[in-house]
């Protein structure tokens, strides 16, 4: 459960971390977009990962 937690707050933190690599223009906001939406994704599988193994 520990690292289910720090894979979150990583992911987490890479998003923020796109928002500034955007604000830089670093990258475009297309991609910045493209990868939140797979972040998002990413966290409902681990959020419903640990509510899994919680209710077990």
């Amino acid at each position: 459960m520990h690292f289910l937690y720090i894979s979150r707050g990583s992911l987490y933190e890479t998003v923020t971390l796109l928002t500034v690599l955007q604000k830089l223009n670093w990258i475009s906001a297309e991609k910045v977009n493209q990868l939140e939406q797979e972040a998002i994704e990413i966290a409902k599988m681990l959020n419903g990962l640990i509510k899994s193994i919680k209710t077990s």
